[in-house]
């Protein structure tokens, strides 16, 4: 079937508009569910013109009016598998799941398409659930971490706690933030300046000098700056 050149007519489409027709059986219609059902003989339905794109609406009115979910390639890349709505001001989530305790595999390296713009759950899980545990093989680095961490469960672990620069960072701050004891079985190294917030006082008029017990109640062990260790004796009052 030959057409006018320039009429406007559209190229002969295979099984469409007069060439050759689908293979009997590759396309049905199914009784019970009026629904189209194609088998064809490869398994497989090909779009071959680029780029391209298969589009399935939640519902069309116009072109300015509709809701739809799209597969479409782009010349170069990147290729766009998503929720497409017009005017673009309507929201739908876009829900991908696997049966039972199926995993959603990724194989390459999940990144976002805009920089520091979109998260992973909401807070309080209003809405919209949190993701439960993470477990990654590797580090994670985010500067929300370095900022400020909220824990609402012991942090355990085989590794030691450093931080990246020496010298540098805080835990707690002054009469704010602060942890409230801490608990060590070894040894505490303090190369600066321990400073205890409450006053000595006392609670009665100095009397005349009194000689010390020849034996303290109990020592101090420290270390000092040198590394020698030394022993502060302490006195029953």
């Amino acid at each position: 079937m030959t057409q006018p050149p320039n009429s406007g007519a559209p190229l002969p489409v295979a099984g469409v508009t007069g060439g050759p027709g689908l293979n009997q059986g590759a396309a049905s219609i199914d009784s019970g569910s009026g629904n189209i059902v194609l088998t064809p003989p490869g398994n497989a339905v090909e779009i071959k013109k680029a780029p391209s794109a298969f589009n399935v609406y939640e519902f069309f009115n116009t072109n300015a009016d509709n809701v739809r979910l799209t597969m479409q390639t782009a010349s170069g890349g990147p290729e766009f598998i998503g929720i497409v709505a017009a005017p673009t001001s309507v929201t739908r989530d876009l829900q991908i799941g696997a049966s039972g305790n199926g995993f959603i595999r990724f194989m390459g390296t999940i990144g976002f398409n805009q920089d520091s713009t979109f998260d992973i759950g909401a807070a309080g899980g209003t809405g919209i659930g949190r993701p439960r545990n993470v477990f990654v093989g590797g580090s994670v680095a985010a500067s929300a971490l370095f900022g400020g961490l909220n824990v609402n469960q012991p942090i355990s672990g085989s590794m030691g706690i450093e931080f990246q620069n020496d010298n540098t960072i805080d835990i707690g701050s002054p009469a704010a933030n602060r942890p409230r004891n801490i608990y060590a079985a070894g040894i505490i190294y303090c190369l600066g300046t321990f400073q205890f917030g409450n006053a000595f006082t006392t609670v009665a008029t100095a009397g005349a000098a009194t000689a010390l017990p020849a034996t303290p109640a109990l020592y101090f062990s420290v270390i000092d700056q040198a590394g020698n260790p030394r022993k502060i004796p302490a006195y029953n009052p």
